[in-house]
Formats: structure tokens, C-alpha cells, sequence
């Protein structure tokens, strides 16, 4: 009895069987690794695919000798020269196939490519599924890891409310993977993809965990690399529209991705040791404290406070600096640069805290345009207008429409870009304006040129909203008949055109039937601010309005 007390002590009072069980599951855990077995299914599963690839094309290149004439150009040179095409295009889009072989192929690829490409709606949807799946795949890495357990552990998949979601997720990225692989025109390309190769090294082994009730951390982590793919996601969402802030996004969301799948990578190694060593220098680091030796690493600062003590960790922090100082001169002067060139006049107006009325005003910008749209838009005498003049226009302003702008910064607004853009049209508010105002360039050399530019402008206008009102500026007369074919022009609305050529040859035939015609018609159009208090003050014209008898309608606003 003695001796048998000896051999096996009694637990202590406070300490249940569950828990030795527990610690020696453990214990056995750490001693009889199968982190092998994980990456074994993954390079098998790629082996799988590459081999079906390249029998399938081997296959279809018999089959197509077969069906050929027996008469080769070329001989046995012509044979390889195929064999070789063969391996780098898919045969199946040559010549001598059967009509129902390539029409079978070909209507599987339009389906597949259909379902997930950004044309249509479903596609989008399974994006930006794809990219939120993938996000909180991560998020589950991050909590396995921060549970403070070792990267290996005998955990039961039914008792693993974490792995159970996981491998949830990871059937819906094996389906999007084999869609993904049938809308592929080359396969073999699509094999060494990122995304391919991150769905190849975390599908298998979560699949394999639920067999050996194991939950390895493994190379989960590069699911931080669907954050590149953000600004697909933004864009399909309508909340990136401007070309810097693309560019911007992406570089952001590729350097955020890379950071976090090094700091993961880091965690493996240093967490599970060399394994040609037995796994004997391996230290315990959270997630978060390798999250931090890669900052340090990638700057290039190195406080030294955290080290990797494994020769696969030291020799990927290597690497990683020098991936850094590639990336960081790459991406660098690219960021600079958007946001260097970051306009003052980019924004987009917004007149839904103070609700003022706007029109727009594109077309031909210059000073003297402007200015003389001004004097007659901005005056003394009209108390409230009650109206602001947005100005589109694709270059910036020079330095006298500059001084303009800053006299009548309270009533008129800049913005750079064009009105064929709907983005821009869309900046400018144009489907809230009162009306709509193209101006031509009454210098040009080209009239012609001039009035087809400006009935472009009207279209694009129109297409973005198709009851606006717009006034445009014509130098010829026949050019007005192209405005009678656009569909949603109508003149009941508003739509006028205005065209100079008409009112100087009307001017000139009207003071040949009556002399002195075009001085009264240029009198009654004039404005002469200097006797309005006198009208005024003797009742004859009502404040805020124009002295002459047809200038209050010379504008249509």
C-alpha cells in the first residue's frame, strides 16, 4: 500500500480530474505536433489542382491531334511548339475544338464570371460579402490568439464555438474559390494568385482540424490580406469617386494588410519555435506584442525590447525590412503626391444647412465672362436674390477670376472639374439647381467645334438629371437643331438657346426696316444703377427691380 502511495501521489483536494486531464492533453498536445499534417493539405490540394490543370490541357491537345489531319506543318518542332502553347494557354480557346466542347466551356465561364464579377449586382453583393467574411475570419484569428493558448491545441471542434464559425466562413470561400477557378481563363495564373494562395493555406487545414479535433493557428492570418481589396469595396459602394482617394485607399489598405500578416507570421514562428531544433527556442508573444515588433521592424526604429529568439524568425525580419524600405520608397512619393495635389477647389456644394437657391455655370470660364454674368446677376439694387452662382469649370482659376472669386465670396462658389462627368455634376448639386448655364467661347476659331461641345455639356447635363433647366450659348444658327434630337430637352421647361450669331443678324435687319431699332433695343436692355434710387424714391419701379422694361427677362433664371 505503500509503495503504491508512493507511485501514484493523490491529487490535491483542490484540483479536479478534469483539469489533469486537461493538463496532460496539453502536455500532449505540445509533444505530438501535427503541423505538418496542416501544410501537408495544402500543398496536396495545390498539387491536386495543378495536376488536373495540366492534365486537362494535355487532354485536350490529344484530343485535338486526333481530331486534326495527320498532315503537320512542321513535324515534331511543331508538335512541341503546341505542347508548350498548349501549357501556357488553355487549348480549349484554339482552333479545332467542336462547337459544343467550346460553347459548353465558354457558357460556364460567362455564368461564373457573371456571378462575381463587379458588372452585376449579384457580383458585387458576393465582393463585398467576400471582403467581410474575410475581415472577420480575421477578427476570429485574432481572438483564438489572444485566448492565450498555444498555437497547436487538442480542442474539440464540437466544443469550439470559434473554429465552429470558422469553418462556416471557409465553406463559403471554397465555393467563391471554384467559382472564382471555373470564370479563370488561365488557370495555372490563377493557381499562384494572393487570394488563391491565401484560400489555399487556410480552407484545407481548417477542414482537416474537425477530423483530427485539433485547432492549429496556423497561416490563418493572411486573411488581413483581403483588406486590399477596400477600395473595390468603397467604390461598388458609391463612397470613392475621386481618383486620389482610390489611389490613397489602396495604398493604405495594402501597407495595413502586409503589417498585420507579418505580425502574424512572427507569432507563428516565435510562438512554435525551429522545428528542426525540437521546437526548443520557442517564447511566448501575444499577437499584439509581434503586432508591435513589426512597426518597429518595418520603420526601421528597432528599440530592441522585443527580439526574435528563432533562426526562421530572424531571417523574416530580415526580409521584412527590406520588403519595408521597397515598399515605403514606392508608396511614399505616391501618397505625397495625392495629397499634394489635393485641390482647394475640389469638394462638392451643399446647400441643404442653409437651403439657398444655386445655378450652375460651366462651359467657357474666363474673366471677362464671368465678370460681365456678374454685373448683371450681382447687384445693389436687387435686395435679395437669394440665389448662388456655382462655378464648373475644369482648370483652375486664374489670378484675376481668383480676385473675383474673393469680391464675391459670399455669392459665388468654384469648383474644378467638367459637366461631362456626371461625379462632377453630382459635386456641383445639379439636380437641386434652378437652371443650368453652358457658355460659349465667342473668340474661338472653330464655331462649329465650340456650339458640338457645348451640346455635349447639355447632354451630360441632362442624362444626370432630366428636368433641369439649362441656357446655352450657341455661335451658330443651325447648331440649335441638334438640341431639338436630344430627348429631355424641352423648351416648356425652360431649355433656351441662345445664339449670337441670330441676335447680331436680327439687330442688323431690324435697323434696316427702322433706324435706330438696335439703340433702343440696346437702351431698354441697358442698366444704369445710378438712377434706380431716383425711380425709387418716386415710385415708379419696385425695389429689387431692373430699370429697364425688358431687362428683368434678359437672364431666363
Amino acid at each position: 500500500m505503500n509503495s503504491n502511495s508512493r507511485s501514484s501521489p493523490v491529487p490535491p483536494a483542490n484540483q479536479s480530474t478534469d483539469h489533469l486531464f486537461s493538463t496532460a492533453e496539453d502536455n500532449y498536445c505540445e509533444t505530438n505536433r501535427h503541423w505538418f499534417v496542416f501544410l501537408c493539405s495544402s500543398l496536396v490540394t495545390f498539387l491536386v489542382l495543378f495536376l488536373l490543370v495540366v492534365g486537362w490541357r494535355l487532354l485536350a491537345l490529344v484530343f485535338r491531334h486526333i481530331g486534326a489531319d495527320n498532315s503537320l506543318p512542321g513535324g515534331a518542332e511543331a508538335s512541341t511548339q503546341q505542347v508548350i502553347a498548349a501549357l501556357k494557354d488553355d487549348p480549349l480557346a484554339g482552333q479545332g475544338q467542336s462547337n459544343v466542347v467550346i460553347g459548353w466551356i465558354t457558357q460556364q465561364q460567362e455564368w461564373a464570371d457573371d456571378l462575381i464579377s463587379g458588372r452585376t449586382t449579384t457580383g458585387r453583393i458576393l465582393v463585398i460579402l467576400r471582403f467581410q467574411l474575410g475581415i472577420a475570419s480575421f477578427i476570429i484569428y485574432l481572438i483564438d490568439c489572444s485566448a492565450g493558448g498555444a498555437v497547436e491545441s487538442c480542442e474539440l471542434w464540437a466544443h469550439s464555438t470559434t473554429q465552429q464559425v470558422d469553418l462556416f466562413f471557409n465553406l463559403f470561400f471554397m465555393i467563391y474559390f471554384f467559382i472564382r477557378f471555373t470564370a479563370a481563363p488561365n488557370k495555372l495564373s490563377f493557381l499562384v494568385e494572393v487570394f488563391s494562395m491565401v484560400d489555399l493555406l487556410t480552407i484545407p487545414p481548417s477542414f482537416l482540424a474537425v477530423y483530427l479535433n485539433r485547432n492549429w493557428l496556423g497561416l490563418r492570418f493572411t486573411r488581413a490580406l483581403h483588406l486590399r481589396t477596400l477600395s473595390d469595396v468603397l467604390q461598388y459602394l458609391n463612397n470613392l469617386k475621386v481618383v486620389s482617394s482610390i489611389q490613397l485607399c489602396q495604398y493604405v489598405s495594402t501597407l495595413t494588410g502586409i503589417w498585420l500578416t507579418c505580425a502574424g507570421f512572427v507569432h507563428l514562428v516565435e510562438n512554435s519555435g525551429d522545428f528542426y531544433d525540437d521546437f526548443k527556442n520557442s517564447q511566448k508573444l501575444t499577437y499584439w506584442e509581434c503586432f508591435y515588433f513589426t512597426l518597429n521592424t518595418i520603420s526601421t526604429v528597432g528599440y530592441g525590447d522585443i527580439v526574435c529568439k528563432t533562426t526562421l524568425g530572424q531571417i523574416s525580419s530580415t526580409f521584412f525590412t527590406l520588403g519595408a524600405l521597397v515598399m515605403f520608397t514606392g508608396s511614399i512619393p505616391v501618397i505625397a503626391e495625392v495629397f499634394c495635389n489635393q485641390s482647394k477647389y475640389g469638394g462638392s456644394y451643399n446647400n441643404k444647412k442653409h437651403k439657398i437657391r444655386h445655378i450652375v455655370l460651366c462651359g467657357h470660364i474666363t474673366y471677362e465672362s464671368v465678370s460681365n454674368f456678374m454685373s448683371s446677376f450681382v447687384r445693389k439694387d436687387q435686395v435679395d436674390v437669394g440665389l448662388t452662382l456655382v462655378i464648373l469649370n475644369r482648370k483652375e482659376p486664374d489670378t484675376e477670376l481668383e480676385g473675383l472669386l474673393k469680391r464675391w465670396y459670399m455669392q459665388v462658389q468654384f469648383f474644378q472639374g467638367t459637366a461631362m462627368d456626371a461625379n462632377d455634376l453630382l459635386r456641383v448639386n445639379v439636380k437641386e439647381a434652378e437652371a443650368c448655364l453652358v457658355f460659349a467661347d465667342k473668340y474661338c476659331e472653330d464655331p462649329d467645334g465650340e456650339d458640338a461641345a457645348n451640346i455635349m455639356r447639355v447632354i451630360s447635363i441632362k442624362n444626370c438629371r432630366a428636368d433641369s433647366r439649362v441656357i446655352v450659348q450657341l455661335l451658330q444658327s443651325q447648331s440649335k437643331a441638334y438640341l431639338l434630337s436630344i430627348r429631355n430637352w424641352d423648351t416648356k421647361r425652360g431649355d433656351a438657346a441662345v445664339c449670337f450669331s441670330e441676335l447680331k443678324l436680327g439687330f442688323i435687319a431690324q435697323s434696316c426696316l427702322a433706324p435706330g431699332f438696335s439703340t433702343l433695343m440696346a437702351n431698354l436692355f441697358a442698366m444704369r444703377s445710378s438712377l434706380v434710387p431716383l425711380l425709387i424714391s418716386k415710385g415708379s419701379i419696385r425695389p429689387g427691380c431692373s430699370t429697364g422694361a425688358l431687362s428683368s427677362r434678359s437672364l431666363p433664371v
